[in-house]
């Protein structure tokens, strides 16, 4: 079963460094799939059904019907129908953006009544309203816009949600979604940073750490050094790339930091035991 690593498999270089990636996904065969993603997923279906396993819940979406899903993984099955192939567009967005919107909109958040079993996937429906939304999105996608412009569509489908009769569970939802436990706290600073080259000192500083306590603390829940774990990370995303994209290993090597051509060559080939080049010729 193949295995999708979101946001990884949709990422580019030119929008390494964004918190929100839209996306056209068609298919003309049902698939079942593995789902592995780090940011939190709007998907609304067009055409087509989808069936989801994600966490501990299973939901079934057919066309004209949403839903936020939380970061984690699970399977996805999506089947086309007799007349149409699947069809839908995705929404992925980071936690830190979810944390940005909060904070700008705390007043709807004072007084939020958390879940005691809160969901994994919020389920709604595409209004008129949300269609606008996406024809405005798929528009803007054409014209390459940038990081910001995308933000305020993720903020104005949120606001949208959050002015309807559902508002309550709107916010609950939301709010689970935001893990505010220590150990989770200090990975989606680590993650999010993933490819934004930071040295271990300046990550330190943004977790309020020495250099020696993130370590300590980077070893306990990575059972790795930092330079050891974003090493492997980079390198898993080159092996992506030299394997489903017609990136040049000269603007990958660039792409993900590394110093020199040569480094990146023998760092690769010692993970992999081929030369980049090699393995992106490999049947």
């Amino acid at each position: 079963m193949h295995v999708f690593h979101l946001p990884q498999a949709l990422i580019n270089e030119k929008d390494i460094a964004q918190d929100v990636i839209f996306y056209h996904y068609q298919q003309q065969q049902p698939t079942r799939a593995k789902v592995l993603s780090d940011w939190h997923i709007v998907t609304f279906i067009e055409k087509g059904e989808k069936e989801l396993f994600w966490k501990n819940q299973y939901h079934t979406f057919t066309s004209g019907q949403a839903a936020i899903i939380r970061s984690g993984q699970g399977i996805m099955l999506e089947r086309h129908t007799v007349a149409q192939a699947y069809q839908s567009k995705i929404l992925l967005f980071s936690s830190a953006l979810l944390s940005d919107f909060m904070q700008k909109y705390a007043a709807y958040f004072q007084k939020v009544a958390p879940s005691p079993m809160p969901s994994a996937v919020y389920p709604f429906t595409i209004t008129p309203y949300l269609h606008t939304l996406l024809d405005t999105l798929s528009l803007l996608q054409k014209h390459q816009p940038n990081d910001a412009m995308y933000r305020l569509k993720i903020e104005e489908l949120l606001l949208y949600l959050l002015q309807s009769k559902d508002k309550q569970q709107v916010l609950a939802f939301l709010w689970s979604l935001q893990d505010h436990s220590p150990a989770i706290n200090f990975k989606r600073v680590i993650e999010e940073h993933i490819n934004h080259h930071l040295t271990v000192e300046e990550l330190a500083f943004i977790c309020h750490m020495s250099v020696s306590t993130f370590k300590r603390r980077f070893q306990q829940l990575y059972g790795t050094s930092p330079q050891k774990w974003f090493r492997t990370q980079k390198l898993k995303m080159a092996a992506h790339w030299l394997s489903h994209s017609s990136k040049k290993v000269s603007d990958i090597y660039e792409t993900l930091g590394y110093e020199n051509l040569s480094s990146f060559i023998q760092a690769f080939k010692l993970q992999y035991g081929v030369t980049p080049k090699q393995y992106q010729t490999k049947d």
